[in-house]
């Protein structure tokens, strides 16, 4: 008989396709200890990428300007509006709203920032960076795919986005790591927010049924318009 405890025993791999929903946080998938698990995304049968999903424990101070706060509380969230979406319009509501957005959140309450990356070293052992002298990285074909993947996290009182940073993805890695409506898209860039590329940090309770709310999807975005004066 097997008397090794169940969280302590490896995890059944877990594979996910596009489209199909799957619960970030099923407890049948974390490690032992901790919310972290990992999937395997089949993309369309052509490639299998592999994916960690951190559910990083901060304890560091964090403003309310920088987080999207799904289970609350409310006034510690940065609260957007119509106003985020138009970058003169969002200059004058952060500089309105700064004293406010400067406060702490209370990271007892949410300690947990969220992140989902497919390492580069990972992707160099299957062949989806490509070596260039002493580095790899992505070729044309897996930069033109993975720019237009999606994640779309389901939380009962949101429903959000995240597309990986462009930075890290020229690099060879694929981090999901800001936030933004899924309806209204992603927040004007700013100088105080360049480096989210329209998203905020998204921090959640350490409260497993709460987490066991959130579902979860990939999905390719549809292919974005030319701009007029492009051919």
């Amino acid at each position: 008989m097997d008397n090794i405890p169940e969280r302590e025993q490896s995890k059944p791999e877990r594979v996910i396709s596009l489209g199909e929903k799957f619960q970030p946080f099923d407890p049948r998938y974390l490690t032992k200890n901790r919310f972290d698990s990992s999937i395997i995304l089949n993309v369309g049968n052509r490639f299998k990428t592999p994916f960690k999903i951190d559910a990083i424990f901060i304890y560091e101070e964090n403003y309310r300007g920088n987080v999207l706060l799904p289970f609350g509380p409310e006034e510690e969230s940065y609260p957007i509006n119509s106003e985020d979406f138009d970058y003169d319009m969002r200059l004058k509501k952060l500089e309105r709203m700064s004293e406010e957005l400067d406060k702490f959140i209370d990271r007892d309450k949410n300690p947990i920032d969220f992140l989902l990356n497919a390492r580069d070293y990972e992707l160099n052992k299957l062949g989806l960076n490509e070596k260039h002298g002493a580095e790899y990285l992505p070729s044309l074909e897996m930069l033109d795919l993975f720019k237009g993947l999606r994640f779309i996290l389901d939380a009962p009182k949101a429903r959000l986005e995240a597309r990986p940073n462009s930075h890290f993805l020229k690099e060879g890695d694929v981090n999901f790591m800001t936030f933004y409506p899924v309806d209204s898209g992603p927040l004007a860039d700013t100088p105080r927010y360049e480096d989210r590329e329209g998203g905020l940090v998204l921090s959640l309770p350490s409260d497993p049924e709460k987490l066991a709310q959130i579902w979860a999807k990939f999905v390719l975005a549809e292919e974005e318009p030319r701009e007029a004066n492009q051919i």
